[in-house]
């Protein structure tokens, strides 16, 4: 059963937002970023879902501030995720090693049994530290009052977004929001406006949200255009599209006060699949699988045509999901019967000893009444 209070416009978001990443790992993996000639239809449209998706793992962090900063933080949750982690790292690697032993050497075997330490998810590393500072910002979110609260965004925007962005550099280590810290700005933001719910007018996001993607797309193609001629123009046509991006992060923002406000009756269907999204994650990203998998198959057919992209990019993001969730389904089906099965058991386990250390004690009575 689902959670009474449960806000199914988050699950609908955590579901969208992973759709978003599986799409940006097949322009990633399947080398699409990079189709030729530049500027043509089909490059465009690749670049437009490459901005329009890229907001997704700054949704992730927001949603976490968002759902987490009310709720009692207890170390099991993080165990029960390090271990879906561990259970994915080293099961792909085990099975690509036993069907193809030349894919998969010892190195990243070891490196699969300890996925945080190797940073096997980059984001799943980020979030383990951060989740670790969960209690201490719940603690700073409480004792500040709402204009304080904007203050203390105002300056975590301004330092670690607005400035390197205009400075077109990792300024302030962040790692362009490859980090625990960016992950800690998302978790505020997010917590503030569970707090404080953003009271603006509908049609103003929308509009915010479509000239946000817009600028963002539009300077990527113009420095490309620009970058024809020189090169340092081609260099520079991403310096709007990083996670720490001020724009890239409106986009988030308006998406999750959009999501959250939905108000429908629960569904068990966007519960279960809200629920795999996570190893949805670790399971198309697992990094045997992006080593070994051939996901430029398509290059050549996509370059020569943008109706095939558009089918591809659609089913593919689906059909992997889908796949990735019946996975899951199956890991989380037969834990519960190893559990039940455990559970059963045990009683007889401890009870065994029992009887032995009350034999014991017989004799012993017994020889000593002698």
């Amino acid at each position: 059963m689902t959670n009474a209070k449960r806000n199914i416009g988050i699950d609908w978001l955590r579901i969208i937002s992973t759709m978003m990443i599986i799409a940006l790992h097949l322009n990633l993996y399947g080398d699409l970023l990079g189709i030729k000639p530049i500027l043509s239809k089909n490059y465009i449209a690749i670049w437009t879902v490459e901005v329009i998706c890229y907001c997704a793992v700054n949704c992730y962090g927001l949603i976490s501030g968002y759902v987490n900063f009310e709720k009692e933080w207890k170390i099991k949750r993080i165990i029960n995720l390090y271990l879906q982690v561990i259970f994915y790292s080293i099961f792909f690697a085990l099975i690509f090693k036993f069907l193809f032993p030349n894919m998969v050497s010892n190195k990243e075997i070891i490196a699969s049994c300890f996925p945080v330490f190797f940073e096997r998810y980059w984001y799943f590393t980020a979030y383990f530290a951060l989740y670790f500072m969960i209690p201490y910002l719940n603690k700073l979110i409480h004792a500040m009052n709402q204009k304080e609260y904007q203050k203390l965004i105002a300056i975590f925007i301004i330092v670690f977004s607005i400035i390197p962005t205009m400075r077109t550099s990792d300024l302030f280590k962040t790692g362009y929001g490859y980090s625990p810290l960016w992950l800690m700005i998302l978790y505020l933001i997010g917590a503030y406006m569970k707090k404080y719910p953003p009271k603006i007018k509908k049609s103003y996001k929308m509009i915010t949200l479509i000239a946000s993607i817009g600028l963002v797309l539009s300077s990527k193609l113009i420095f490309d255009f620009l970058g024809l001629k020189n090169t340092f123009w081609r260099k520079e046509s991403q310096f709007l599209l990083q996670y720490s991006s001020p724009f890239i992060l409106i986009i988030a923002i308006i998406l999750l006060d959009l999501f959250s406000k939905i108000k429908r009756k629960e569904n068990k269907i966007i519960y279960f699949f809200s629920k795999v999204s996570f190893a949805v994650y670790l399971i198309h990203n697992n990094p045997v699988i992006v080593k070994n998998f051939p996901y430029d198959w398509y290059k050549n057919r996509i370059e020569e045509s943008l109706l095939f992209y558009i089918i591809y990019i659609v089913v593919a993001t689906i059909m992997i999901y889908l796949i990735c969730s019946i996975i899951e389904y199956i890991r989380a089906k037969g834990f519960e019967i190893i559990e039940k099965f455990w559970n059963k058991i045990k009683p007889t386990i401890k009870a065994e000893p029992k009887k032995e250390n009350d034999q014991k004690k017989i004799k012993l009575t017994k020889l000593f009444e002698q």
